[in-house]
């Protein structure tokens, strides 16, 4: 592998698309990002394609591109080649991306859930020794979860693992995007503040939300629901970091305080509650791409195509 080589990194969530190339230094270079809805909606995959290719004309012209990498907010088959179920993406369900983005771009293409993409650029940033257990949990539109056992990024069995926002909440009955009734995610998330900010404060815009509101009982409420599938999952696995991110908590007046409070006190005691430490994602839009640089640089060094 050429020392110069880049990988074009991806970093697909619900409302926005995040685009770079990233060298071996984990530098990101020509960083863009645009709303997801303008590739996601008829042919989403050709849609994906042409904008891959478009931006490799624009931006990676006499580069030299080794791989793209891309992160997606979705449960994902356990060889990372089908994108099975993306409840906050429309059009992309039971899709071989590897295989017709290999096909149209002409290039190694490599597949992963964007929570572990995440997760690779936090460790990495806060210096977390890599065989440390690490749970990372990000709110964004949905709820995401990453789980690193030792140093290795858990997918179980069928290569689902880490759907904590897909956990059930007794006696609801509200539809999920899932396909499922009752998920947690349908109040853990960014989604479900917006839904609080329509119904209980018009006025006010999403980002001011918790500048205004924070002491709101809708508020306080809404950061309690954000506990508890944190502390469950902490009293299962017992990590030796948490990581919180996420663009709901990097929103503006967010009370960190509060919701570190909250975890503690559904989390097992004495521990894990007694020794946990806890770190926060960095607040950069270049994250989730980094960390797509990082997972595509692995690959290749596993001699992955």
């Amino acid at each position: 592998m050429k020392e110069n080589g880049l990988i074009i990194g991806l970093d697909i969530g619900g409302t926005n698309v995040r685009i770079g190339m990233v060298n071996k230094s984990k530098v990101v270079e020509e960083f863009e990002i645009i709303k997801s809805k303008e590739i996601f909606h008829d042919k989403p995959i050709e849609n994906l394609s042409c904008f891959i290719e478009d931006y490799r004309r624009r931006k990676g012209k006499n580069k030299n591109i080794l791989a793209v990498s891309l992160g997606f907010p979705s449960t994902i088959d356990r060889t990372r080649k089908i994108v099975l179920s993306t409840p906050n993406l429309t059009g992309m369900n039971n899709l071989n991306v590897v295989e017709e983005l290999q096909e149209s771009l002409e290039l190694p293409i490599f597949l992963e859930r964007d929570v572990n993409l995440l997760i690779q650029y936090d460790m990495y940033m806060n210096k977390i020794h890599p065989e440390s257990t690490v749970l990372g949990f990000y709110i964004g539109t949905g709820l995401g979860n990453a789980i690193v056992i030792k140093g290795r990024i858990y997918n179980g069995k069928n290569g689902c693992a880490g759907e904590l926002g897909h956990i059930p909440i007794m006696n609801n009955t509200i539809p999920c995007g899932c396909g499922n009734k009752g998920c947690m995610e349908l109040f853990s998330s960014g989604k479900y503040l917006q839904i609080i900010r329509e119904e209980f404060f018009p006025e006010t815009s999403l980002d001011k939300i918790f500048v205004k509101h924070s002491q709101d009982p809708k508020i306080v409420e809404y950061v309690e629901y954000l506990s508890i599938p944190i502390a469950t999952e902490i009293s299962i696995l017992d990590p030796d970091y948490v990581i919180l991110g996420g663009g709901v908590l990097q929103m503006e007046g967010f009370p960190f305080h509060k919701l570190e409070s909250n975890i503690l006190s559904h989390t097992r005691k004495p521990f894990p509650a007694d020794n946990l430490a806890f770190h926060y994602a960095r607040a950069h839009q270049e994250n989730g791409v980094i960390g797509a640089g990082i997972y595509g640089f692995s690959c290749l060094k596993e001699g992955r195509r």
